[in-house]
């Protein structure tokens, strides 16, 4: 779950306070496959990873937490009710910062991640 409010004081309590203020300390995540590591994917069982977004009607692109794929730099918004499908395995994507909004009901937002494994 992302809560704006406890993001900030958060980062109030852990930053320099004039840096807790906005969002502009958030620093950019590295792209990755959700299984595989120093070992390989030999070990790790997930083939597909299902999102499903749980966010305001409102919610855009200028308030975060959707993909960006590494391939091609395709942004995949966190729109509300988006159930994005990927190979775990081979699909590399990063994470995009969940920022939100002060605005009534763009303080919190969510992303269900379910792993579906090799049988």
């Amino acid at each position: 779950l992302y809560d704006r409010k406890t993001k900030l004081g958060t980062l109030s309590f852990l930053a320099n306070p004039e840096d807790a203020a906005s969002d502009d300390s958030v620093s950019e995540r590295p792209f990755g496959v959700v299984c595989g590591d120093s070992d390989g994917t030999e070990n790790d069982s997930r083939r597909l990873t299902a999102m499903l977004y749980l966010s305001s009607k409102e919610w855009d692109s200028s308030n975060g937490g959707g993909l960006t794929m590494e391939t091609d730099g395709q942004k995949v918004e966190a729109i509300r009710d988006r159930l994005v499908l990927l190979r775990s395995d081979t699909c590399s994507y990063r994470q995009e910062p969940w920022l939100g909004s002060d605005d009534s009901g763009l303080d919190q937002a969510s992303c269900a991640i379910v792993h579906f494994i090799q049988g």
